[in-house]
């Protein structure tokens, strides 16, 4: 009885062992295959709404709705593998299609004179909108996986109401001009401020506090390899630290009335 346990245990751990070996065979043949030869696996897809900025948004205000997305992609920069979008529909009945990114948040210090970012909590997906009508507006989210399954949000709704923000710049209609939607005008001055040194964003914090005081309202930034170069060490995939040092450089620019180009 003993050997006949013995022989029942063998064939036990043959088994285990064949299962793990075809396995780890199948899997190092599935790695060696191009992406596009691989046989997709996907999960349910799913998104969720689980913050929008405001309920009453300034015309020409900014928008800013954070999602919970659930899809199976190797890389989030590529819409033939995830595409997350928002639908929205104006008073006007008008329909804008406007897609999400993927959004990593970071905290910055200086330290002996050079930046340093630290990643806060885990990248998700976000959605920014600027309305351009007055009035009720709503929208909803929708997310496709590289297999086709589509998941959609709840609709929800917003409020869009009078501002003072005079809207996008664009050439007038039959003039030579610059001008706002809401029909104003102005000059621009200023100079380059192309990219930062060590001090990183810090940079920006002194520059543009001076150009502003000295009466100028228009920068001029690059993106480039050693600063703001958001797709430059691998192609299709994008550099969230340098992403987010360009948002925070044009928020700043708009919180000291600076236009950048």
């Amino acid at each position: 009885m003993e050997a006949i346990g013995h022989v029942r245990l063998y064939w036990v751990v043959a088994l285990l062992a064949a299962t793990l070996t075809t396995i780890l065979v199948t899997w190092l043949l599935l790695e060696m295959l191009p992406s596009s030869q691989r046989r997709e696996i996907c999960s349910v897809v799913a998104v969720e709404v689980v913050n929008i900025s405001s309920r009453r948004v300034p015309l020409y205000g900014l928008l800013e709705v954070d999602l919970n997305v659930t899809a199976s992609y190797d890389n989030p920069f590529d819409p033939d593998q995830v595409n997350v979008t928002a639908l929205f529909e104006l008073p006007s009945g008008r329909k804008m299609t406007v897609p999400a990114f993927y959004y990593q948040e970071y905290e910055r210090r200086l330290v002996d004179g050079r930046e340093f970012l630290r990643p806060v909590r885990d990248p998700y997906w976000r959605i920014r909108f600027t309305p351009v009508e007055i009035g009720a507006h709503r929208f909803y989210v929708e997310v496709r996986d590289r297999c086709g399954n589509v998941a959609r949000s709840k609709t929800l709704r917003f409020e869009v109401i009078p501002s003072h923000k005079r809207g996008f710049i664009r050439v007038c209609p039959y003039s030579r001009y610059l001008c706002f939607d809401n029909g104003s005008s102005t000059f621009f001055v200023g100079h380059n401020v192309c990219w930062y040194g060590p001090r990183g964003t810090f940079d920006y914090d002194e520059w543009f506090s001076e150009i502003a005081a000295s009466g100028e309202n228009l920068a001029r930034i690059w993106v480039a390899p050693w600063a703001f170069g958001i797709e430059w060490r691998e192609l299709g995939r994008y550099d969230l630290a340098e992403a987010w040092r360009l948002d925070y450089v044009l928020k700043l620019a708009e919180e000291e009335g600076i236009y950048v180009i």
